[in-house]
């Protein structure tokens, strides 16, 4: 049995050695479409190489705000190719939320659908400082690159406030609390 997967680099390496035995195994099967083995890995390897072109690195923690859709699997394994600290949170977020969240993780970036870009800068405020598009092909969801500058006077106050070294996956939910917590 393989050793027990400890960085979002991991799973990208375990993922690629899957991907050589069950190249043209269906991976999924979603309403907008279906993908095979060998097509999940070309389109998560293309949106890697356009996150990194875009200033994306190993290591940085980048918020991913997508819907359940066929563009989630292949942006995740993006940041895994990347290894950088995936943060899940809800596309339905509010402001607050959001503002919680960047604040107290403090992400490089946010991934969100490009037709959400908009709205998702406006919840966050001066907190979001750039929207870039980065799109894989007219029939992917265009996704926004939303780059983030938590603001100083914010961080601190009711956060997660530290991501441990060595974290890959962060998971925030709001639970039965209300608030944002990350797990």
């Amino acid at each position: 049995m393989k050793e027990a997967i400890q960085t979002s680099a991991g799973l990208w390496h375990f993922f690629q050695d899957h991907c050589r035995f069950f190249k043209t195994r269906l991976a999924f099967d979603a309403p907008q479409g279906k993908l095979n083995f060998a097509e999940l890995f070309h389109r998560a390897e293309n949106l890697a190489a356009a996150l990194c072109k875009a200033g994306c690195r190993e290591g940085e923690v980048i918020v991913l705000a997508l819907p359940n859709s066929v563009d989630f699997v292949p942006t995740f394994l993006a940041l895994c190719r990347l290894a950088s600290v995936v943060v899940l949170v809800s596309p339905k977020y509010g402001a607050s939320e959001l503002r919680m969240v960047v604040n107290s993780l403090r992400p490089k970036a946010m991934l969100a659908p490009a037709s959400a870009a908009a709205e998702v800068k406006e919840k966050l405020g001066p907190m979001a400082s750039a929207v870039e598009q980065i799109g894989l092909s007219p029939s992917h969801l265009p996704i926004a690159l939303i780059s983030l500058a938590p603001s100083p006077a914010l961080s601190g106050q009711d956060g997660f406030d530290a991501v441990a070294k060595g974290t890959s996956l962060i998971k925030v939910t709001s639970g039965s609390t209300g608030g944002p917590k990350g797990i």
